[in-house]
């Protein structure tokens, strides 16, 4: 029964670990595997794989903007995340919205918003 519950529980920390890596609770994963950072006055920007997207300058020079909107700073420099694909997106994020903003501070942005942007 003990070797049952000791197999139960490293399946369970491997899954976890995979969904804080790769799935649904990415947005508070302490590590980010398989983007590349990109760092601006403002914010933090993480791109995945083959992401087109590089005009970072445009989505920098709204957070001031957004911060005075809303009456409220940032603590620290948003981390700001772009997706190569749909697939990528639906599968890291825990919502299918074209934006999506996490406590941690982070922010998903879904690749048919950035085709709608331009």
């Amino acid at each position: 029964m003990n070797k049952i519950a000791y197999s139960i529980s490293i399946l369970l920390i491997i899954i976890a670990g995979y969904l804080f890596l790769f799935g649904k609770l990415f947005a508070f994963s302490p590590v980010i595997i398989g983007f590349d950072k990109h760092e601006s006055k403002n914010a933090i920007f993480y791109t995945q794989g083959d992401s087109r997207y590089n005009d970072f300058e445009i989505i920098d020079t709204l957070i001031p903007s957004v911060e005075s909107f809303h009456e409220l700073n940032f603590i620290r420099k948003p981390r700001i995340f772009i997706f190569q694909d749909s697939l990528k997106y639906i599968h890291h994020s825990l919502s299918k919205a074209r934006f999506c903003a996490f406590s941690s501070g982070r922010l998903f942005i879904s690749p048919w918003a950035l085709k709608e942007a331009e």
